[in-house]
């Protein structure tokens, strides 16, 4: 009888210990399951967040490219309409603003097609070669007599 009870003993307790595992088991597969899921919305929120940054941060080189441009027209008008030969140092400062424009257009193009990686990186640089054009065309338009449409 001894035995018996100490079978049914020994049984129970391993049993007991069984469905407690299992249950464990279970209990750690959907905490997994739950850490997934959060770890997979912090990221596409974080995705999103990222994109809407990029996208206003192009809107906003969109406004500038454009109003550089613009700067830009207006001094290669101011040029034609100047009656004399420009001076060696005012051509040389020109031909070197249509090429910082096009390094610039150049950029631009590669994060447009997405071929960005580090878009922190790129975007730091672009606004270095943005004011870099700003203050290129300032000192131009200033060395021609163009009034700052800003004025």
């Amino acid at each position: 009888m001894k035995r018996i009870t100490l079978i049914t003993f020994v049984l129970s307790v391993g049993l007991l210990f069984t469905s407690c595992s299992e249950k464990s088991e279970n209990e750690m597969n959907q905490m997994q399951e739950q850490a997934e899921e959060s770890t997979n919305e912090a990221m596409n929120s974080m995705e999103e967040e990222m994109e809407s940054l990029q996208n206003e941060f192009m809107e906003n080189v969109d406004e500038q490219r454009e109003a550089l441009n613009e700067e830009i027209d207006e001094i290669e008008a101011a040029i034609e309409e100047q009656s004399e030969e420009l001076e060696p140092e005012v051509e040389k400062r020109w031909n070197d603003l249509k090429d910082q424009q096009s390094e610039l257009e150049e950029t631009y193009e590669e994060v447009e097609s997405g071929t960005i990686e580090n878009f922190e990186a790129f975007k730091r640089d672009f606004q270095e070669q943005l004011n870099s054009l700003e203050e290129n065309i300032a000192e131009l338009k200033k060395d021609l007599g163009i009034e700052d449409s800003e004025s």
